[in-house]
């Protein structure tokens, strides 16, 4: 494993992202990418703080025949790959989502949700990088209700516009309008993760 290959590794077994290491060692994210892509090297000063904030020693850092954890490395790479597949279908599910919107009787409303939360739950499974900073959760959290209310509201009025449900008995009515409530939800959660957690690259 290669200098370049364990900075990476460490990096994202220590699941931080390359502006908090930059932070750390107050450089720019593009030095760290620059190491992390055998474009640069670090100095011996950098090396000695990559060292302690990955809490690893200098000697396994630096020699070539030590590998850190062969099947650690091997696990996280397939969860990053898992991740940036899975977050790209995300998008797609989500666009999909919203065409269902517009159709009451479609019958892949069900297959559709089904698909988007199933593939939400494999994408968190494998996303690595959770911290959120006290500025960016207010930020999530305010365009989470933001996007959800719109959600809601496009929901009213596509249904108040339409006689799909206008002589339905009650339980039709609330089964309806809670899928609704549900598939808005989902969508909700969808477009969150598309803007605040790609995966790492």
């Amino acid at each position: 494993m290669t200098l370049s290959e364990k900075l990476k590794y460490c990096r994202t077994r220590r699941r931080m992202t390359q502006v908090q290491v930059a932070n750390l060692l107050h450089v720019s994210r593009k030095t760290i990418s620059g190491w992390e892509n055998s474009h640069s090297l670090p100095d011996i000063s950098s090396l000695i703080k990559l060292s302690q904030v990955y809490e690893i020693s200098l000697d396994d850092l630096l020699q070539a025949d030590h590998v850190v954890d062969d099947r650690e490395v091997q696990k996280t790479q397939h969860n990053a790959k898992v991740a940036r597949i899975t977050y790209n279908l995300n998008l797609v599910f989500c666009i999909l989502a919203y065409f269902e919107f517009f159709d009451f009787k479609s019958p892949h409303i069900p297959i559709v949700f089904s698909l988007l939360v199933t593939n939400l739950i494999i994408y968190l499974f494998h996303f690595s990088n959770w911290e959120l900073s006290k500025k960016r959760l207010l930020v999530f959290t305010s365009s989470f209700l933001l996007l959800f209310g719109l959600n809601i509201i496009l929901n009213i009025v596509l249904v108040g516009s339409s006689n799909f449900i206008a002589h339905a008995d009650p339980y039709f009515i609330f089964g309806f309008s809670l899928g609704r409530l549900l598939s808005s939800l989902g969508v909700t959660c969808s477009l969150e993760v598309i803007l605040f957690f790609r995966p790492q690259k």
